[in-house]
């Protein structure tokens, strides 16, 4: 009976610290903290910070010697060049064998002499073909302690210098993309500290040899959106010209040099410049493995906030990138800037978060200018808290002119506060339970709020009661967005359900269904065309609304999600939640992961950014590729 009551009290815990966006791991990692760092460890994350090359691109990762781990990650290599075999050909045992080497090598400096040599002997034999590193195996199998490592020059060698593997892009970046995944932090130490990855062409080859020509023009035609050119002809740049053999060559143009100048075929000298089909072909290849190729991953910026004992709902970042805000459970709201500078001090004393008393009308004469002295001072402050709710604040989102901040809370209400004036604007009354979400449409003044009611409500800023109510969901609403056209909306319910509505109609135009458990967030894709949801499930549903259909299915969560969020081009959603993780996922067609599917992550799966112990609240697609996220430590 003690044991029952005690499982039930955690389990009454555990559920507290989720509903509040606490993880379960939180209070083991009081635990873990210490007051200081060993040296190595400081050393490598300055290393981390210090250089952003292509070099040390690759993760850093503590040095662990579990022999178990070094086995296990060295065979999952194997595998996974084995079966990309066709595409990395011989550059698999160049690459391996120096990953062999030093995961021996850890074994024996960690003193597991025994698992060493067992590893050596089960993994030596597919090097035996070269001689040159046969004689090296040799030399390294009749070590057995430190002192003869120290003594043997080959090991002295593979210590002193970085082993050096020249790979082209591709291969770099599907190997980079491979050693991204969890459980590699073995791989991770030894690539960054003893081998060296060329994720470039070989410095000693030309720039216009093995089709680097061509991957040039690419990259400029992908930048400027000029892919559909077929005929491209530089001068005074090398040029073509046929030899006698018919062997196409490279030939150094010595004329006088000449500006940038595009020249029609018809008029072109045949003993200048000649039409290259076989260079044509081979750039038309190209274009369409750009086209049809995955994505690149975009850079991540995390907004982490620090002893929010208050407990954070919500955060959200203004679309001229200008604030950041907070909503917490203590009511208030907060606001801070991203950009250089403080927010001025602004006299709020009729503001709504001022009650008044009798005494307060009794001012002397001295703390009246007191007060005239404060508010003529001009003080600045880095943070500014917004104060008019009386429940928890759980959305927070910015207008389309960033002048103006959406909050919907416990109390019901949603308010409207005036960012220059740090003050309350407005309050709309129409839910009759706690409003859950709230969303402002990208043009004009309007915003759609849900709530506990079963309902979602449209609204203006202009009026203070609703314009539009949408009913149909039986359970509550938890969410709710604008389509890009602001002609729709879409709503997430605990009733298993996506809804899409028509604002002008008020009626339902697309029931989606396939969730088995409430949907706590949804996404519209920028083009219009897709949206997705997910929620407690731990599954993130794309649907195609053209034909209300389910588009794809994504699995790797391992705990409730709370956010989505679609790129500009609408080729990557990005999602996050309460497994400490963000995970970015292919949206094209005919998406076939180069990293092998499991039981646990979708082929789909670009990669994965734990953050350790925060939960993901917001995420956010810029502009610019850059996805903005934000969480409570």
């Amino acid at each position: 009976m003690k044991k029952t009551k005690h499982e039930h009290l955690l389990s009454t815990i555990s559920g507290y610290l989720k509903r509040r966006h606490f993880s379960e791991g939180e209070p083991s990692q009081k635990k873990e903290c210490k007051g200081h760092q060993p040296l190595p460890n400081m050393a490598l994350k300055g290393s981390q910070t210090g250089e952003a090359t292509t070099t040390n691109t690759l993760a850093f990762s503590s040095i662990s010697g579990d022999t178990t781990l070094i086995e296990q990650q060295y065979i999952r290599l194997r595998t996974f060049l084995q079966e990309n075999m066709k595409l990395f050909g011989t550059d698999s045992q160049a690459l391996l064998f120096p990953v062999f080497v030093h995961m021996y090598l850890e074994m024996l400096s960690n003193g597991h002499r025994g698992n060493a040599h067992k590893f050596f002997k089960s993994h030596c034999a597919i090097f035996g073909t070269d001689t040159e590193r046969q004689s090296i195996l040799e030399q390294l199998s009749k070590l057995s302690s430190k002192a003869d490592m120290i003594s043997c020059k080959h090991v002295q060698a593979f210590k002193d210098m970085k082993y050096r593997v020249p790979l082209t892009k591709e291969k770099f970046e599907i190997l980079h993309r491979y050693l991204k995944k969890d459980d590699n932090m073995m791989l991770l130490q030894i690539i960054n500290h003893n081998i060296h990855l060329d994720g470039v062409y070989s410095s000693s080859s030309t720039p216009f040899e093995q089709g680097n020509f061509y991957h040039q023009f690419i990259h400029l035609f992908h930048c400027f959106n000029l892919l559909s050119m077929l005929e491209v002809f530089i001068l005074p740049l090398p040029r073509f010209r046929t030899e006698p053999d018919d062997a196409l060559s490279l030939v150094e143009d010595k004329t006088e040099s000449r500006p940038f100048q595009p020249i029609s075929p018809a008029v072109i000298p045949d003993n200048k410049v000649v039409r290259d089909d076989a260079g044509l072909t081979n750039l038309k290849q190209v274009i369409k493995a750009v086209r049809d190729g995955p994505p690149g991953l975009p850079s991540i910026c995390f907004y982490s906030f620090l002893n929010a004992h208050q407990g954070l709902c919500c955060a959200s970042t203004s679309a001229d990138k200008m604030y950041l805000s907070g909503g917490f459970e203590d009511s208030a709201v907060k606001l801070w800037r991203l950009l250089p500078g403080s927010f001025p001090s602004v006299d709020n004393s009729d503001g709504p978060s001022v009650i008044r008393i009798a005494a307060d009308y009794l001012n002397t004469a001295e703390e009246e200018e007191i007060r005239s002295k404060h508010r003529l001072s001009g003080e600045e402050v880095e943070c500014v808290t917004l104060r008019g709710h009386t429940g928890a604040v759980y959305q927070a989102r910015f207008t389309w002119d960033s002048n103006f901040l959406l909050t919907c809370s416990d109390d019901t209400t949603v308010r409207l506060w005036d960012i220059e004036k740090q003050t309350n604007a407005a309050v709309y009354k129409g839910h009759n339970y706690p409003v859950w979400d709230v969303d402002s449409s990208d043009v004009g003044d309007y915003f759609a709020s849900c709530s506990h009611d079963q309902t979602a409500k449209l609204w203006s800023t202009e009026r203070t009661f609703p314009l539009r109510s949408f009913v149909g969901h039986s359970y509550d609403v938890d969410c709710v967005r604008f389509h890009p056209n602001n002609n729709y909306i879409a709503t997430g319910s605990g009733d298993k359900t996506v809804r899409m509505w028509s604002i002008q109609e008020g009626k339902s135009v697309r029931l989606l269904s396939g969730h088995k458990s409430s949907v706590l967030a949804v996404a519209f894709s920028p083009n219009g065309t897709m949206l997705a949801s997910a929620g407690e499930d731990r599954r993130v549903r794309v649907w195609d609304l053209r034909t209300g259909t389910p588009f794809k299915e994504f699995r790797g969560h391992t705990d409730v999600i709370y956010t989505l969020s679609f790129n500009q081009s609408s080729s990557m959603l990005a999602s996050g939640g309460l497994d400490n993780c963000i995970r970015i996922w292919d949206l094209s067609k005919n998406a076939s992961s180069v990293l092998s599917s499991d039981n646990h992550n979708s082929a789909e799966l670009l990669g994965a950014f734990p953050t350790k112990s925060t939960p993901v609240v917001y995420l956010n697609f810029t502009d610019h590729n850059v996805l903005q996220a934000a969480g409570a430590v």
